[in-house]
């Protein structure tokens, strides 16, 4: 080696130990507790020990301090003593002997689990006695530059979320301090805000614990706690006891809470059928920092972030100290309780830079500031929609993106819940008057504003009413409706399990939200999720208007008695006829042989002949009068007892009349499906197939109930009808032999249109509930439902009603003659009546058609040459009392007047 390479070694070693000389390492404490310190089981390494290490070489790489100055962490081990972790004096007095007094250093970093007892308030213990101190918990209302965002400011932010999705019934989990903490706050606001909350503390048994919390059947919990290593044991328990699966909605509200992101997680147990998730994570830029973990830093949990940023944030108070004392050190601070305050204290609430967990900035008490969360809501495989932003400082997030904040005065924004499409929220109908249907168009899909695309009913008018009310409340609630091509609600294939129609766009998140005559059931519950109810009908029956049906039997005033009874009652009219004609004829003491002895004239001796006899009986029969009566004792007594008869078959009648003429009445007196059964053999029945009326009768237990779902095939071949409109049409048309059992909204609408020939009746059976469905566990159903029953409390939902049920058709207007006259007797039931009235005319026309064409071919049998039946003048008739009598009290004939002549007389 030449002399020139010795000078130049000695020169390069001479600056080396100079530069070595000049630099100056700043040392920072580094605390653990029992999780803190556990060791990593890849590399059996300290995952927290190797953080800091990662984040000292990263800001002596990029010279963060400059003059090659150094930022080394000093590690410490936890107490061993469970005596100091159990003590918040023991704990304070083992840092400041053991980790702080006379180490000289410059700032210590302290975890959240080194005091079991502190409610993750240890920060806060330490830093009162020391500073600068950089606390990885809350540490509320200390001298502690804090790392997490302080009470108040999580408090505000979970306030406003839950506010924003409307939530009136919620459970609050927790662990400890500054979770408990939290939850008493938000107990005192429920009355203010209207919520339900239930405060529920972790027990040991976490899957005990859920099965008790699903007993509750709450379905939004909100999830904080003081200790991040809680969160994935909850999370677990809760996926395998069904609590975040579908139908719940879950608030993790740590920010950055771990777990969550796990990709194995996310893809495997959450991708199908999960709860709906809002979850928070700190806003930070795309800088990138140096590290050895093999786990992606947008992966970490907030602690583990907030304890890089706590050796970021000390590095550049430093500097910042350096560049504004021209190159001066800071002094250490060698022993806790000092009089004397760090010199870095000042400059650490005057630097603003950017890390893992967002901007780092401070106010004078530590707590930090101006840093944005970035609010993330979804489900299965949108799970990582951004929801929304909380920024602490609008002023501070304005000048720094150089943007205006959306929502002044509210540093919560929070966009509407879009999951099938950026644009609008994705509405599904399907069109069935009253509730939708589309005025001179072809089906499609339509923008919101529903006057102009020919959108008309009771769900169009709904939507904006909501939208009303949610635009009141600050929130955008731009939708579009989308008619189904199928007009299916939804039915689930009983072999594979499938739903279709709205439910199944649902279930695949192509929709947002479903409306329309979509009714409750446990069914669809077990997929989807409903709002509070909007309308409830019950469950009725619909047939033709008795004052519109034609008799099928015209001539039932014929039915109150058997066949048999008309042909015995003839018999009998036959048998006493021929009876009473042989008495009239052969018995002495009658007028035929009274005229043959002389006593009286022709006209009473032929009174009771063969055709007289009948007439005799047939006018008796009618309640009518006659000329003579029979006047032996045999003939009378016969009478008598054919009167009797003749009364007693004549009110039988008329008694059992009544119901055959008002056959068609019964119907309007069904009072339960039970009474169904009475009608069996005059009015048959069915449902929609596949409707709710027909999932209600095919699965109720109820034995009536079965007993009327099993007639409904024994009555009829086929009662079931494919649509709505299919089974009205074949009401109109069925004369009254068909009834429609359905939803009675639905089937009232068709009562009430024109042709005014329906009629909807029937008790009250079952309710069901028409509702707007959402995929299961969306926010959106707490905030439809917070409209709805706001709506429902200023009374729009009853105007609603009765604007599409009673006002706008001309059938639900009627008079009370017209809704009553239903009950009465109308042409149509006495139609047989009209029948055998007309018979008689026809009847007797031909008679008299008859007679007069006799008088016209034999005219000698009406000429006045014959037997003289005209009485005689009343002068020329003596008077009874005047006559001899007989011993039948008959008077005895006249005696011939002296000239000889005769006078016939009756």
């Amino acid at each position: 080696m030449g002399r020139e390479h010795v000078h130049l070694l000695y020169i390069f070693l001479l600056c080396y130990q100079l530069q070595t000389i000049g630099a100056y390492n700043y040392q920072v404490g580094i605390l653990y507790g029992e999780n803190t310190q556990a060791l990593e089981a890849s590399t059996g390494g300290s995952l927290y020990k190797k953080l800091y290490n990662d984040a000292a070489q990263f800001i002596a790489e990029d010279n963060l301090i400059g003059d090659s100055d150094e930022l080394r962490p000093s590690h410490y081990s936890p107490p061993d003593s469970q005596f100091v972790r159990n003590s918040h004096f023991e704990t304070i007095r083992a840092v400041c002997n053991n980790m702080i007094n006379g180490k000289d250093l410059y700032g210590i970093i302290i975890p959240d689990d080194m005091c079991d007892i502190c409610g993750g308030g240890i920060g806060a213990l330490i830093g009162d006695v020391y500073t600068p101190t950089f606390a990885l918990d809350q540490a509320g209302g200390s001298n502690a530059f804090k790392m997490m965002p302080v009470e108040d400011d999580i408090l505000e932010m979970l306030v406003g979320v839950i506010n924003h999705f409307h939530w009136t019934d919620f459970i609050f989990l927790y662990d400890d301090d500054p979770a408990f903490s939290i939850m008493s706050a938000m107990l005192e606001l429920s009355k203010d805000n209207g919520w339900q909350m239930i405060g529920y503390g972790l027990e040991d048994d976490l899957e005990a614990m859920f099965e008790d919390l699903k007993l509750k059947k709450v379905k939004n919990i909100l999830f904080y706690c003081g200790f991040e290593e809680n969160i994935i044991p909850v999370r677990d328990a809760a996926f395998k006891t069904g609590v975040m699966r579908d139908t719940y909605h879950w608030i993790f509200g740590n920010v950055g809470a771990p777990g969550l992101g796990q990709e194995d997680f996310l893809q495997t147990k959450l991708r199908q059928d999960g709860a709906f998730i809002t979850r928070f994570k700190p806003e930070n830029t795309a800088i990138q920092f140096s590290t050895t973990n093999p786990i992606p830093v947008s992966k970490w949990p907030y602690r583990e972030k907030a304890a890089y940023d706590a050796m970021l944030t000390l590095a550049e108070a430093i500097k910042h100290h350096q560049d504004t004392n021209n190159g001066d050190r800071p002094e250490s601070i060698p022993t806790c309780g000092s009089s004397k305050r760090s010199e870095l204290i000042k400059d650490l609430t005057e630097i603003n830079l950017e890390g893992l967990t967002g901007h780092l900035a401070f106010n004078a008490q530590g707590d930090r500031i101006n840093y944005t969360i970035n609010i993330y809501s979804g489900k299965d495989r949108h799970n990582i929609l951004k929801a929304g932003q909380w920024t602490q400082s609008i002023e501070s997030w304005e000048k720094r993106t150089r943007q205006t904040w959306p929502k002044p005065g509210n540093r919560l924004n929070m966009q509407p819940f879009r999951q099938s499409d950026n644009e609008a929220i994705k509405i599904l109908c399907i069109e069935e008057p009253p509730f939708l249907f589309v005025r001179g168009r072809t089906r499609g899909t339509r923008q919101t504003g529903f006057q102009d695309f020919g959108y008309e009913g009771y769900i169009p008018e709904l939507l904006e009413a909501i939208k009303k009310v949610m635009e009141d409340d600050g929130m955008d609630f731009t939708y579009k409706l989308e008619l189904m091509s199928e007009g299916n609600y939804g039915r689930k294939d009983s072999v594979s399990g499938q739903w279709d129609g709205m439910i199944q766009e649902l279930i695949e998140d192509d929709a947002d939200v479903a409306a329309g005559a979509l009714t409750l059931t446990s069914q669809r519950e077990e997929a989807i999720d409903f709002t509070d109810h909007f309308m409830k009908s019950d469950i009725k029956i619909l047939i033709k208007h008795p004052n519109f049906g034609v008799q099928e039997y015209p001539f039932a005033p014929v039915f109150p008695f058997h066949v048999g009874v008309w042909f015995s009652n003839l018999a009998a009219l036959v048998v006493v006829t021929a009876l009473l004609w042989a008495m009239a004829r052969w018995n002495p003491y009658e007028w035929r042989q009274m005229y043959k002895r002389g006593e009286t004239g022709q006209e009473e001796g032929d009174t009771f002949c063969i055709r007289n006899v009948f007439w005799y009986l047939w006018s008796t029969m009618m309640l009518q009068s006659y000329t003579r009566s029979p006047r032996s004792h045999s003939g009378r007594l016969l009478s008598s007892f054919w009167f009797y008869f003749v009364l007693c078959m004549v009110f039988l009648y008329g008694l059992n009349l009544d119901p055959f003429l008002k056959v068609s009445k019964n119907v309007l007196f069904i009072r339960s499906m039970g009474d169904l059964l009475k009608l069996e053999q005059t009015v048959h029945y069915g449902v929609v197939r596949h409707s709710p009326t027909y999932d209600f009768f095919k699965h109720s237990k109820d034995e009536t109930l079965q007993t009327v779902w099993a007639q409904m095939a024994t009555l009829d071949r086929d009662p079931f009808v494919a649509r709505l409109r299919d089974g009205v049409r074949r009401v109109r048309r069925s004369n009254g032999r068909y009834a429609l059992i359905s939803e009675e909204k639905l089937l009232l609408w068709e009562a009430n249109s024109w042709p005014c020939k329906l009629y909807v009746t029937g008790g009250t059976s079952t309710r069901i509930k028409y509702a707007l469905a959402v995929p299961s566990g969306s926010p959106l159903r707490d905030q439809l439902t917070y409209a709805i029953r706001k709506l429902r409390a200023e009374g729009v939902l009853g105007k609603l009603e009765d604007k599409h049920w009673q006002g706008s058709q001309r059938c639900a207007n009627q008079t009370m003659w017209e809704d009553d006259s239903m009950y009465s007797l109308n042409s149509n039931d006495l139609m047989g009546l009209y029948y055998i009235m007309a018979i008689g005319l026809v009847l007797s026309l031909i008679i008299f058609i008859l007679d007069w064409v006799f008088s016209i071919v034999f005219p000698s049998e009406h000429k006045g040459g014959g037997r003289s039946f005209a009485r005689p003048p009343p002068a020329q008739q003596p008077r009874r009392n005047d006559m001899d009598m007989d011993d039948y009290g008959a008077a005895a004939p006249p005696q011939p007047d002296q000239g000889g002549s005769k006078t016939d007389w009756i």
